[in-house]
């Protein structure tokens, strides 16, 4: 476990990095969609995954709040909720084993996605491959879990996301911000 709350984000936000490309897919999302979702270009997206640049706390901060609303506006995208709790979230839950095989079946969902597959059918083959019958802890309430955490946050959220584009500053204001906030700033 980390030792400070610096070591802690830096944690967090490599373990964003690492699984970004997985999340992305999961969504739906092509690297220009996602990228103009947080107000920047495809290129930085790409970077990112490719680990050309790392991830900023502000990157992080965007991109989970992106996640966070995307996770409660479409509950029938099973995929990309199942990938945010078993990568990021619970991620100390899983066994590295378990993790590669979910990742590995990411992959499989995802091609299959872009040749027509509904997030229906998807979602048939997520219970048939095992991840949602095997009672992957906290799935039903990782992604409706949302915290409110005041005015500060609120005020935090218009700063950072200035400018970009984007709603995450709607998002935040409206006190939609998941526990992941609280972990980063609370932790030691």
């Amino acid at each position: 476990m980390p030792k400070s709350k610096s070591e802690y984000r830096i944690q967090e936000i490599k373990k964003l990095q690492d699984n970004l490309i997985y999340i992305r897919n999961a969504g739906g999302w092509t690297t220009e969609e996602f990228g103009n979702m947080l107000g920047v270009t495809k290129q930085t997206i790409s970077n990112l995954e490719n680990k050309k640049s790392i991830m900023s706390l502000t990157q992080y901060i965007a991109i989970r709040s992106v996640l966070d609303f995307k996770i409660s506006v479409t509950p029938e995208n099973e995929l990309l909720r199942l990938t945010v709790e078993i990568l990021i979230d619970d991620s100390s839950q899983y066994s590295a084993e378990l993790k590669e095989r979910f990742r590995e079946n990411v992959r499989l969902l995802t091609m299959a996605r872009s040749k027509g597959t509904s997030d229906r059918e998807i979602n048939i083959n997520l219970k048939r491959i095992g991840i949602i019958a095997a009672g992957v802890a906290g799935a039903a309430a990782v992604g409706t879990v949302l915290d409110v955490i005041g005015e500060a946050s609120k005020a935090a959220g218009t700063i950072l996301f200035k400018g970009t584009g984007m709603d995450a500053p709607k998002i935040i204001s409206a006190g939609i911000v998941s526990s992941w906030m609280s972990k980063l700033y609370d932790k030691h």
